[in-house]
């Protein structure tokens, strides 16, 4: 017998918050919370989008790293997941900053053109009807998801207190490929090899989740210098 596959299960305002506006919504995948938004459409959204990816894709042949993504002006920095478990802290200030988190539990990079694609969930949806969901909180901001596309991928961060090689970015890296049987060990290897090529490696020290939003805001918006 195989592993569980995910349950989602989601939070809605109980109606006694004022504004009703200011109330959250909450995305959870088995028992970790993966969205906070309260935008009810950006929650559908991503439950839509985590709904498609446990659909069986075979073909694929894109790496699919087991990441964050941050989608900035210039492109997407993979950072780590255990990033998302700080988001009530951080994701306003990110936002602020231009910076928005990918509602996907992985990140797909098509690593020949060395894009981020966030795909169209793999599923019949009929969004007409869902965009009428904004009508059930007046006044709410709207908080508007990674929409799907290819995005430029600008940099992959870890958890380090220098930059590593890219020879050693491969070697971390390649630990948080979700699907390796798509191009086999020696593929993605070289896949891994061909985006940091193209992709400078990132380092940042952990630290309290004020701190985190600087560092990361940073990588967001990379210089001239970071890009070589």
């Amino acid at each position: 017998m195989g592993p569980a596959p995910p349950n989602f299960s989601v939070l809605l305002p109980d109606g006694t918050t004022h504004p009703p506006a200011a109330a959250f919504n909450f995305l959870y995948r088995s028992s970790t919370r993966v969205i906070r938004t309260r935008d009810p459409l950006r929650l559908v959204r991503g439950l839509l989008g985590h709904l498609g990816t446990l659909q069986p894709d075979d073909q694929s042949s894109r790496l699919r790293l087991h990441g964050l993504g941050l989608a900035g002006p210039h492109g997407v920095v993979v950072a780590p997941v255990a990033l998302r478990q700080h988001a009530d802290q951080m994701e306003r200030q990110l936002n602020m900053a231009g910076v928005r988190m990918v509602d996907l539990p992985w990140i797909e990079i098509d690593w020949r053109t060395n894009e981020v694609v966030v795909a169209e969930p793999a599923l019949d949806i009929d969004w007409m009807a869902f965009e009428q969901l904004r009508a059930l909180a007046p006044g709410l901001v709207v908080d508007e998801p990674v929409l799907p596309g290819r995005y430029p991928l600008v940099g992959c961060a870890f958890v380090a207190p220098k930059r590593p090689s890219r020879a050693f970015a491969v070697a971390l890296a390649s630990r948080l490929v979700v699907n390796p049987a798509a191009l086999g060990r020696q593929g993605t290897l070289d896949a891994l090899r061909q985006v940091f090529l193209q992709t400078a490696p990132l380092s940042f020290e952990w630290s309290e989740p004020s701190k985190l939003v600087t560092s990361l805001v940073a990588m967001a918006h990379p210089t001239t210098e970071d890009e070589g």
